[in-house]
């Protein structure tokens, strides 16, 4: 039996469940309006709607995800397997949606849902900082923030999975759940085959970690792998090429070329870091609204091999452009660097007064 004194802590978890889980379903709600509303205005393309659209009908009638419009307008053939594009077969759990109901709104329904669903582990992890309070005014400046209102305009993508899977992996780990954010992580490697760059980061995060150093030095040496044999093996297989993407002709002709060459002309790197200046005004507006907090935690190293990523190429102009999906899979992980950051400045800012 509950004592008065034990009741009022038992209840204060239970409304703090049922308030985050309403804000997640009326975050989803909006999102979903939002989406469906651009469908039926007409707005939304073939390229990447109608492509994920027919890949994962072809799931759903359980074959491999052959999108007809993405193989003949790339020149593979109209019975493309859109793994040999990019190595997403996280997407297959979106095929018994399509049981349900067999049309693109589906897809746009379900992208909104795993957006705000990242809101639940970001709470946690932020309640656990910064306490309840704050933890729901992060969870809003999430869900307002720019890359994933730019996702939602861009009708769907896989990336969508990368938010919530990236923020479990790292609030799992910080609540001592080790399994469940490996668990995390290998989810993530599944989304997309540069994911393993993200795990990477995660494991340059854990390095700075006293205790951490074996786990971090694991999470980074199997994503660098991952995202190599996704890329130079896994995609051949599936009848793509391993060259498709390459965007660094800069710096070399091969990856092997390439991280030669970024040894040897280290100017070069920064050279295309900041050409054309629209990269430079994309990394400034992912830490510029959280006010530069991230800058101040070491969370933020987990995004920054997926960032060079883009930020390096020096073809495919929309890839470090603030526009499209490229930044959502940062998103969480910078918000919660942000947090991370405010506390750390919490801690700082007594000292420095008591120093003066």
């Amino acid at each position: 039996m509950l004592t008065e004194a034990t009741e009022p802590r038992t209840r204060a978890p239970r409304r703090q469940a049922v308030a985050v889980g309403t804000l997640t379903v009326v975050v989803a709600a909006v999102y979903s309006a939002y989406s469906l509303l651009r469908f039926w205005a007409l707005r939304t393309t073939t390229y990447d709607l109608v492509i994920f659209d027919q890949a994962v009908r072809s799931y759903s009638r359980f074959h491999l995800p052959v999108a007809i419009v993405k193989g003949v307008h790339n020149g593979f053939g109209a019975h493309f397997n859109v793994l040999g594009d990019h190595f997403s077969p996280i997407l297959a759990l979106l095929a018994p949606l399509y049981w349900i109901h067999d049309g693109p709104q589906t897809l746009l329904v379900a992208q909104s849902v795993l957006l705000a669903l990242a809101i639940v582990p970001l709470w946690a992890f932020t309640r656990r900082r910064l306490g309840s309070g704050p933890a729901y005014c992060v969870s809003a400046v999430y869900a307002l923030a720019w890359p994933v209102a730019e996702t939602l305009a861009f009708d769907f993508h896989e990336m969508a999975f990368a938010p919530v899977l990236s923020m479990l992996m790292l609030e799992r780990h910080e609540a001592g759940r080790r399994w469940q954010s490996a668990a995390a992580a290998g989810a993530l490697l599944l989304v997309k085959e540069d994911m393993g760059l993200l795990v990477a980061g995660f494991g340059l995060y854990l390095l700075t970690r006293p205790g951490e150093r074996r786990r971090g030095a694991l999470h980074l040496v199997a994503g660098v792998l991952w995202t190599w044999l996704a890329s130079r093996v896994l995609i051949p297989a599936f009848g793509g090429s391993a060259d498709y993407y390459w965007a660094y002709d800069a710096l070399g002709r091969d990856l092997p070329h390439a991280a030669a060459g970024a040894l040897t002309h280290p100017w070069t790197v920064g050279r295309l870091l900041v050409t054309p200046h629209v990269k430079v005004t994309t990394m400034l507006w992912l830490v510029a609204p959280l006010l530069l907090l991230p800058l101040m935690s070491p969370i933020t190293l987990a995004v920054l091999p997926l960032l060079a990523e883009r930020m390096l190429a020096n073809r495919f102009g929309h890839w470090w452009e603030p526009r499209f999906h490229y930044n959502v899979a940062l998103a969480a992980l910078l918000v919660a660097a942000g947090v991370d950051g405010a506390a750390r400045l919490g801690r700082l800012l007594p000292r420095l007064r008591a120093e003066r």
